[in-house]
């Protein structure tokens, strides 16, 4: 699964890079001869997600959806997910700020001894492409009757941020194995990583930003620049950076080499 995403200005969203809480708490359902257990989404993580999702998002005007992803795993199988759009998601971080009311999963009629773990996935999904940003699991628990103590912690899924650099060698473009690397981020944290790799390399000329690369000088080529590419499945962020020579006159950008 592949999804496009813009390359937007180098933005942080939060101190750290993953949000590792205790995000959802049982509640008390009975039935006998079974247990259920019950989990509520936190205020917190509510608001994480909307951040993480807006930061990086195509455009303001492309609404964007929300998935969560319930699943019991071991002894008893059964999953559950509910999609949101982003008013119904507005109105969940409200209801819980204002009015204390929680959106609740619900596993009922569980056997009693089943060996279970939960798993949870939270997505984006922009213009019908899922992106998972958080995941997390709880630990193996046995069923007992009636209320189950169980709880998840999420974190901020990691990505590996491919950064290739495409250096113009005459009519083509090259990549430059030497230049281009691999980074460990997150969704939400990916324009901060990648801003900070270019910052290495980068100096400002006339308000442009001029790519030193030994010793010779390039800027980047904004009409041929991809955004950025998230492939889900590999868990990987691309950008593909192309960069044209110039030459530095005086301070000043130049295309043509100066005369000697």
């Amino acid at each position: 699964m592949k999804k496009r995403l813009n390359l937007k200005s180098v933005v942080s969203f939060f101190a750290g890079m993953s949000l590792a809480l205790v995000l959802f708490s049982c509640s008390d359902f009975s039935s006998s001869n079974s247990g259920s257990i019950s989990f509520s989404m936190s205020s917190e993580i509510a608001r994480a997600v909307t951040d993480a999702a807006s930061s990086n998002a195509d455009s303001d005007e492309v609404p964007l959806e929300y998935k969560i992803e319930f699943s019991l795993k071991g002894d008893y199988k059964k999953s559950h997910s509910e999609t949101y759009t982003q008013a119904q998601w507005d109105s969940i971080e409200e209801n819980i700020d204002k009015n204390g009311e929680e959106e609740t999963f619900t596993f009922k009629d569980i056997p009693v001894g089943s060996k279970v773990r939960a798993e949870v996935v939270i997505y984006v999904i922009e213009n019908g492409k899922e992106t998972p940003l958080l995941k997390g699991q709880s630990e193996e628990k046995k069923i007992e009757e009636g209320e189950n103590s169980v709880s998840i912690k999420v974190a901020f899924i990691e990505y590996s941020l491919v950064i290739n650099f495409y250096l113009k060698n005459g009519s083509d473009y090259e990549l430059s194995e030497e230049y281009s690397t691999t980074l460990k981020t997150t969704f939400k944290g990916f324009n901060d990583e990648f801003g900070k790799f270019i910052s290495k390399y980068e100096t400002q000329y006339q308000e442009k930003n001029c790519i030193i690369l030994d010793e010779k000088t390039y800027i980047p080529n904004e009409s041929k620049i991809t955004d950025a590419e998230v492939d889900s499945d590999k868990q990987t962020i691309t950008i593909n950076y192309y960069l044209d020579p110039v030459y530095l006159v005086d301070g000043k950008i130049v295309v043509e080499p100066p005369v000697q």
